[in-house]
Formats: structure tokens, C-alpha cells, sequence
């Protein structure tokens, strides 16, 4: 990757990973993987000169008890546990699964919202 004039260099990311300290990042991988226990939250996106929502970014947040609960350290122990791809499939079912139950409540999504997203 090349610098750009003005931008900061990129980051390479820890040398080592930053697994949470406390209990085997493994064991804790497996039990969150085990548990299906990710929970999708869900952020705007929108029109920056309106301030129109047009979509929904999904986020995973682990277990709220555990050092786990926040991405970084969730993805980087799923990294040292060698069990990334579970976790991804994990997230990605949790926010599609989410989204399709929010869906089904009226006033989720103004029509003309989901007209202009589908375009």
C-alpha cells in the first residue's frame, strides 16, 4: 500500500493478537460459537444533506458479560482460536435473522425509504 500525501500511514494492526486476558480465548470463542450468543445492533445510514435513513449497518456485539462483548477483541480471539469463518457466518445470520423480524413490525421502513434503496 502506498502513503498518501496528507493521510495517515496505515495501520498494521498488532503484532501480536490482542486476545482478551481471563479465560482461554478459545474456550471463550467456542462458547460464544456454541451459544450463538452474537447480538446484531444495527446503525443509520443516511443522506448526509437530509439526514434521510436509506439503510441500516448490522454490527456484532459478543456477550455482554464478557470481555468478549466488544468486535476487536471478539474477531481477534476468533483469530487465535483459528475459528474466524464460524464467527462471520455467525454475525452475518444473527443481522439477517434480526433484520428480517424487524422488518415484519410496521413503521421499520418508510416506503419511499425502501423504493430509493432498492433502485
Amino acid at each position: 500500500m502506498t502513503d498518501v500525501p496528507g493521510w495517515p500511514a496505515p495501520w498494521s494492526g498488532p503484532a501480536e493478537p490482542a486476545v482478551p486476558a481471563g479465560p482461554d480465548p478459545h474456550a471463550a470463542v467456542g462458547a460464544v460459537l456454541e451459544a450463538r450468543a452474537v447480538v446484531p445492533v444495527f446503525q443509520p445510514i443516511a443522506v448526509l444533506d437530509s439526514g434521510e435513513v436509506v439503510g441500516f449497518e448490522a454490527l456484532a456485539r459478543g456477550p455482554q458479560d464478557l470481555p468478549l462483548h466488544c468486535p476487536f477483541p471478539l474477531f481477534e480471539a476468533a483469530r487465535a482460536a483459528d475459528r474466524v469463518t464460524e464467527l462471520d457466518w455467525l454475525c452475518r445470520s444473527a443481522a439477517l435473522e434480526a433484520a428480517l423480524a424487524a422488518d415484519s413490525r410496521p413503521g421499520w421502513r418508510s416506503s419511499s425509504t425502501w423504493r430509493r434503496a432498492r433502485r
